[in-house]
C-alpha cells in the first residue's frame, strides 16, 4: 500500500498528538475496544493508520496500535475537555483569551485549538450571558464580530453602550 502525501496541517497535528502529554488513557477513550487485534508487524505505520481512521473511521492493521490510540485520545477527548474548561474559565472571568493564546503558542498546539476555543467561548457566552463580551469579540474574526453589534452590557432597565465615564 502506497503511503499518501500528508498535508502540512496533518503533519503538524500528528506531531502534536504524539508528543503531547497523555491527557487521557486509551481505556477511557475507547473503552471495550481491543487495540491489540490491529497489531501486525507487516502492517502500515501508525501515522498512516491514524490518517485512515481519522478520515474514514476504519482501523487498519499497523505496527503500533497504542500510538494510534493515544493520538486519537489526545485529539478526541483530551483536547475537547481542555478547550471546554478554558472557555468556562474565560466566561467566568478567571482567565482571558490572551493568556490562553500564550499557552497555545508555548505548547505549539495546532491552530484549530485556538479557533475551537474562541467558538466555544462565543457559544457559552451567548448561552449564559446573552451576548459576547467585548474582550472576547476583539479576538474573533472581523466578520464574526460584526454578527454581534452590541458593545457594552445590559442593566435591569436599559442598555449601556460603554462603561460610564466621570463627567
Amino acid at each position: 500500500m502506497k503511503t499518501p502525501k500528508y498535508s502540512k496541517n496533518f503533519e503538524r497535528d500528528w506531531a502534536f498528538y504524539t508528543k503531547a502529554p497523555k491527557v487521557v488513557g486509551c481505556a477511557l477513550m475507547y473503552k471495550g475496544m481491543r487495540w491489540d487485534r490491529f497489531l501486525d508487524p507487516n502492517g502500515v505505520d501508525p501515522k498512516h493508520a491514524f490518517y485512515v481512521y481519522d478520515s474514514t473511521g476504519k482501523m487498519i492493521n499497523n505496527t503500533d496500535p497504542d500510538t494510534v490510540c493515544s493520538a486519537l485520545a489526545c485529539k478526541g477527548l483530551g483536547m475537547q475537555i481542555t478547550v471546554e474548561n478554558w472557555a468556562e474559565d474565560t466566561i467566568s472571568g478567571l482567565v482571558f483569551p490572551d493568556e490562553i493564546k500564550q499557552w497555545i503558542d508555548v505548547d505549539q498546539m495546532p491552530s484549530w485549538v485556538w479557533m475551537n476555543y474562541l467558538n466555544t467561548c462565543k457559544r457559552m457566552a451567548l448561552r449564559s450571558l446573552g451576548f459576547v463580551p467585548k474582550y472576547l469579540r476583539l479576538h474573533l474574526n472581523p466578520e464574526d464580530a460584526s454578527d454581534f453589534p452590541q458593545v457594552g452590557f445590559a442593566t435591569k432597565n436599559f442598555w449601556i453602550s460603554e462603561w460610564p465615564t466621570a463627567a
